[in-house]
């Protein structure tokens, strides 16, 4: 038992470097980069191991995430960028590490390491908490002068809270079945460091909705229609319908009233324009992944404005920049695969998952979801969820 814990606590101090990269300092940068190549061989080695034992839709499901991590490097390639910098490595190993970690090392005793899991987030919103209590003007600025904290500026501290407060409320309902009162604990920090940091617009309403999702969960986990890819093709034609048809100045009252924006949306609409161009320059493949400074020259832009963006404001409109339509179909493709053939019996759990990725999609309707490396991989635990489900009842079976 002994061993066990300290099993544990090893494998949660490892990750606590790489889930959400606290890369304050250059000393937290150089830890995590060394931790990700120690992780990164135990991992592989447990896919190797599971792949033979797992369902054939499980293994075309992550041949299909590792594949969409590829082609933006592929992209890359192909598009004559060098691969000098570190953090393109970085990065890259980074996703392959941890989409082993949600996909396959959860298999195995899911819920207590998921509880490591819930244990590290929580450990990130309290010590982002105290960093904007002692910091108010922020500990460092970012390259346009605006304060950042441990988790980041005020647009990326939402990105580490949603996977927070969804995690938190999974290992709640698995081990009580209801919400206790560290979950609302939890709620009511992350909804205070969010006003703190800056009134983010887009994070108010994301609070909002993961607030009104956990009210209403008893009612909501029950229907069938709300799963990843339904929500992904109502992003989609969301964003289509803002992007190409400026659907939002049909509410721009409300915006002005309640967001204190026009329906540029504090100048968007020109970006999206350029990316747009930019997209039918390469709409196969893309661009590729790339640093901040690389996005500014490509999103150098000159419409109606002259002006420069580190990424188009838009979901849809930067996974399509990095891996084109191949990128966005695949998408598409996992979406529908995690919705069709990995919704389990426990409603309450899989609606919580599902909650987490209507929350991101909300926001990526006016943001790229940058700095959000948990994101992508974070479908994983779809998979591993329904391998460790599928394990139990063939152990409950044998006995």
């Amino acid at each position: 038992m002994k061993k066990n814990l300290l099993l544990y606590f090893i494998w949660g101090f490892l990750l606590f470097f790489i889930l959400r990269f606290p890369h304050a300092t250059p000393t937290l940068g150089k830890v995590g980069n060394l931790v990700l190549v120690i992780l990164f061989f135990p991992t592989s080695i447990s896919v190797i191991r599971l792949l033979p034992k797992v369902s054939s839709q499980t293994r075309i499901t992550y041949l299909l995430m590792l594949f969409m991590v590829l082609i933006r490097y592929i992209s890359r390639y192909f598009n004559h960028y060098a691969f000098t910098e570190l953090i393109i490595y970085r990065d890259f190993l980074a996703e392959i590490v941890l989409i082993n970690l949600f996909s396959f090392v959860m298999i195995k005793n899911y819920w207590r390491k998921l509880e490591v899991i819930n244990i590290i987030l929580i450990l990130y919103a309290l010590i982002n908490f105290v960093s904007i209590i002692v910091f108010p003007n922020g500990i460092v600025m970012d390259n346009l002068g605006f304060p950042t904290w441990f988790l980041g500026g005020k647009n990326m501290i939402i990105r580490t809270l949603i996977p927070a407060i969804i995690v938190n409320c999974m290992c709640s309902y698995h081990s009580q079945n209801r919400l206790t009162i560290r979950n609302y604990f939890l709620i009511l920090l992350c909804v205070v460091s969010v006003i703190l940091s800056g009134l983010s617009s887009t994070s108010i309403l994301v609070m909002g909705i993961i607030i009104a999702g956990i009210v209403s969960s008893n009612y909501m986990s029950t229907l069938k229609p709300f799963n990843v890819f339904n929500i992904l093709i109502v992003f989609i034609l969301v964003s289509m319908a803002i992007i190409m048809f400026d659907f939002q100045r049909f509410f721009s009252h409300y915006f002005e009233a309640y967001f204190g924006k026009d329906s540029s949306l504090s100048g968007r609409d020109v970006i999206w324009q350029f990316a747009l161009v930019r997209i039918f320059e390469s709409p196969i493949i893309g661009y590729g992944y790339h640093t901040v400074e690389e996005w500014r020259d490509i999103l150098t832009y000159s419409i109606s404005l002259t002006g420069t963006a580190a990424h188009p404001h838009n979901y849809l409109l930067f996974m399509i920049l990095q891996g084109g339509l191949v990128f966005f179909c695949s998408l598409i493709i996992l979406c529908y695969i995690l919705s069709k053939k990995y919704r389990i019996s426990d409603n309450n759990v899989y609606y919580y998952l599902t909650l987490m990725y209507f929350c991101y999609f909300v926001e990526g309707t006016t943001e790229s979801i940058t700095s959000a490396p948990l994101m992508f991989p974070m479908f994983g635990l779809f998979i591993s969820l329904y391998e460790n489900k599928k394990r139990e009842f063939h152990i409950s079976k044998t006995f």
